[in-house]
């Protein structure tokens, strides 16, 4: 009978020997021995355990990774206070580019030559019998009379009138009965743009103007409406300031076919004003 050489009790055997004998050398040595083996079975499995490694990481699903919702809400929070930001600077821009135009056109066209500005606070504002007038603390002692034009910026505020030594009044453009010639011209500085002259008077509502113009008249829903007064009933240092703003171009007429109606307000509510300007001639 022939005889094994390896055995299970010998392995055994010889395993716990080799056991024995290492738990008496030093760590180092006994570590480089326990390693052999490990070696030898990663050698031998190799060839088999590579493949079968990417094939689970194959059919692993993939790793899910919660976005950052709350870094996404607050960029997108920040992107609207930007456009916000954006969209007020256009249209400050715009605002800033308008107001450019009209004093342009006010310099072409008003008769501010050999004349000074008269900072006046208004004290208040009444209405007595439909006749709207703002208070002034400013008089003749000041350099205030009556006729003088009141303006705020560039638009026309009124006519001054009982001017004592400290105060005086404006009668205001809306004043029943008010009608003044004027030119409409879109607010640009363009010396080309089309312009009209037509006459304009009080509506009923007491706020704003009407005129009522032929069908092909150029004059459309945002021109500005510029003092003209050629008949002089105005005072000529008024000449070239605003009345007012196109707000309705319409064909509620006697005649649509040919005439169209426009409606003119002003820029700005006059009762509320807090200061205005009196052009006083010099010289």
């Amino acid at each position: 009978m022939r005889h094994r050489l390896f055995t299970p009790k010998r392995v055994l055997a010889l395993v716990a020997a080799a056991l024995l004998i290492a738990s008496f050398l030093p760590f180092g040595a006994a570590s480089a021995i326990a390693s052999i083996p490990r070696k030898f079975v990663r050698a031998v499995t190799a060839p088999v355990s590579a493949p079968l490694n990417a094939l689970g990481r194959a059919l692993r699903p993939p790793r899910h990774v919660e976005p950052d919702l709350g870094s996404a809400d607050q960029m997108r929070a920040e992107l609207g206070l930007a456009l916000q930001r954006i969209n007020s600077l256009q249209s400050q821009l715009k605002a800033a580019n308008e107001r450019i135009a009209v004093l342009s056109q006010v310099r072409q066209t008003a008769g501010m030559t050999g004349s000074r500005l008269i900072d006046a606070r208004v004290s208040g504002f009444s209405s007595r019998r439909n006749h709207p007038v703002l208070h002034l603390t400013r008089g003749t002692s000041s350099g205030v009379n009556n006729g003088m034009a009141a303006v705020w910026g560039f638009n026309l505020v009124g006519v001054i009138e009982n001017a004592g030594s400290r105060n005086a009044d404006v009668r205001l453009i809306t004043a029943p009965k008010t009608s003044m010639e004027v030119t409409f011209a879109p607010p640009t500085a363009d010396p080309s743009a089309p312009r009209y002259t037509d006459r304009i008077k009080l509506a009923d509502d007491g706020r704003t103007f009407e005129a009522v113009v032929n069908l092909d008249a150029p004059v459309q829903v945002g021109d500005l409406a510029h003092l003209n007064d050629a008949a002089g009933n105005w005072p000529p240092l008024a000449k070239g300031f605003v009345v007012g703003r196109v707000i309705d171009v319409n064909d509620r007429t006697s005649n649509p076919l040919l005439l169209k109606k426009v409606i003119v307000q002003p820029l700005v509510d006059l009762p509320r004003l807090n200061t205005v300007q009196v052009i006083e001639p010099v010289g």
